[in-house]
């Protein structure tokens, strides 16, 4: 007689999951943006999400811009995100480039107020078409004042100012005594985090130690201290004057 086969209960994995709730960094509210399943809550941390600011913003005149959210880290069934990236859609760029206008584009590296690495993507559209210098003029201009600006603002702080055009305004008037401009706006703003998580890059620089000041101060103090010390140790005449 033929042995019977035993059969195995399939076991749904779908199941066992859990649905979390995204929400946006404190800069947004922290609204909801999102749902997803997961197992583990551990495995939710690097995910993604994309967003258009219209929807975060409640205003159309945003929907030409998308930001990407990672997952930083997870309590409970909420998954907590920070900005990874703040991109113009190249659809929306194109519908405001016209003839007998310069566009103007740069990429360049910044650091924050404390210490997140950012790469910048500068867009700039003047009213006219110019001369090749005007364009080197506005590019170098637009290096300086950023670099200058973001070096003193913190993270969040950056964030805010960008979606809010705080950050555009500023700029536009330190740039219009070179040329007058139709667009002056930030393309792309991005984490050069290097594969770590921005939870992760924050940590290391609050552990970090301070800088110790040079050996070479220093040594000129202790000098110095010594010079007082042997004009204290000669001995002075009688009555308490020299006599020349």
């Amino acid at each position: 007689m033929a042995a019977t086969k035993k059969t195995q209960k399939t076991v749904d994995v779908w199941k066992k999951k859990r649905w979390h709730r995204i929400l946006s960094p404190k800069v947004f509210n922290e609204q909801v943006i999102g749902e997803t399943p997961a197992l583990e809550p551990d495995t939710l941390v690097g995910r993604t999400i994309a967003v258009n600011l219209a929807t975060l913003a409640r205003d159309m005149k945003r929907q030409g811009i998308y930001l990407t959210f990672e997952v930083g880290k997870v309590m409970g069934d909420t998954a907590f995100t920070y900005l990874k990236k703040y991109e113009m859609m190249s659809s929306s760029i194109k519908r405001l480039v016209r003839r007998n206008r310069d566009r103007i584009d740069d990429s360049f590296l910044c650091t924050t107020a404390d210490n997140v690495p950012v790469r910048v993507k500068p867009f700039l559209l003047t009213r006219n078409s110019t001369k090749h210098s005007i364009g080197t003029a506005l590019r170098r201009g637009t290096r300086e004042f950023l670099s200058r600006t973001i070096r003193k603002l913190p993270y969040d702080v950056l964030v805010q100012d960008i979606v809010t055009g705080k950050l555009q305004r500023a700029w536009r008037d330190t740039l219009k005594n070179i040329y007058p401009l139709k667009i002056c706006d930030i393309r792309v703003l991005e984490l050069e985090l290097g594969g770590k998580r921005l939870d992760e890059v924050m940590t290391t620089v609050q552990q970090a130690p301070p800088e110790q000041p040079p050996q070479e101060t220093k040594v000129e103090h202790n000098e110095q201290e010594k010079k007082v010390k042997k004009s204290e140790e000669i001995p002075q005449p009688e009555g308490g004057h020299i006599v020349a």
